[in-house]
């Protein structure tokens, strides 16, 4: 049900309790929380004092259950990525961690639907209706949506304006590093090289991502052949990451020494400016993290 989604973007983020609650404005402000219209839709509904109470007390009860069940999952990520960082990691290690940490995020998924249904019937049929024509207002704006891997071989031309992928932007290198049109044939080939390089392990990993899945919605998982897996798609984006630093390698290799200077002074300002952004901290975008 299309509501019941809305539901799921708007109770999991916003301020449902005390003054969060009782401070509403009315609903056409044009108010918005994190970039969203959460905050809006959820102050517009005009709740009761007595829906006010049952949802908080619902939220309390999902906090309790979900909380230690988010602790183990880092604890278990953290196992994970441990073990595959052997030189010659345990299948069955790896496998048992991994169906672990399905089975956590399954019971959190439960647990945020029952906390959904369980708010969704706490409202009136005015209210859910409100709820839908927010929805219908903000469209898209509602949560973030899905999120493609993207080609993160080389970051040329995609808005990166040098610094964070192995090659920066073609805006960086010809306004910046000004580089000749020398530099910037051999820089094409090897950029071409790179990719042909990575694509075949970009494939693979989708590949076993699907074999992932499929390995794990088995009634019974089993952990050597889900450890495999994930050990085979590990060795796949280490091969992919060291492509990468070969290809910044050679890139650098091209500049001269006052190109490189430039190029590493603006890297520094970047990762100081992203260093004080809140909420930015470093992290492995996996299956099985975050």
């Amino acid at each position: 049900m299309r509501t019941l989604r809305l539901v799921s973007t708007l109770i999991l983020t916003a301020t449902l309790a005390g003054a969060g609650l009782a401070a509403q404005p009315e609903f056409g402000d044009s108010q918005r929380f994190g970039g969203h219209c959460r905050s809006l839709a959820v102050r517009g509904l005009d709740l009761s004092d007595e829906q006010k109470e049952q949802i908080e007390a619902l939220r309390t009860a999902h906090q309790a259950e979900v909380g230690p069940l988010r602790e183990s999952l880092g604890s278990l990520r953290e196992e994970l990525s441990a073990a595959l960082q052997n030189d010659q990691p345990s299948a069955i290690e790896v496998g048992d961690l991994a169906i672990a940490i399905d089975a956590a995020k399954d019971q959190i998924r439960d647990s945020r639907e029952a906390f959904r249904m369980g708010f969704a019937e706490l409202l009136t049929d005015e209210q859910l209706a409100r709820l839908e024509r927010v929805r219908e207002r903000c469209g898209q704006r509602f949560g973030r949506g899905q999120r493609g891997e993207g080609d993160r071989t080389m970051g040329r031309g995609r808005g990166d304006r040098g610094g964070r992928g192995p090659v920066p932007s073609r805006r960086f290198l010809d306004r910046v590093l000004d580089l000749s049109d020398e530099q910037s044939a051999q820089l094409d080939v090897l950029i071409e090289d790179n990719r042909a390089a990575v694509e075949p392990l970009r494939e693979e990993i989708r590949a076993l991502r699907e074999e992932l899945r499929t390995a794990l919605d088995q009634e019974q998982p089993s952990a050597e052949e889900v450890g495999n897996l994930l050990i085979a798609s590990h060795q796949a984006k280490q091969q992919i990451a060291a492509a990468r630093e070969s290809l910044t390698q050679a890139f650098e290799a091209l500049l001269t020494p006052e190109q490189l200077e430039i190029l590493e002074e603006f890297r520094e300002r970047k990762e100081d400016r992203r260093g004080r952004r809140p909420g930015r901290g470093p992290g492995e975008r996996t299956r099985f993290r975050g």
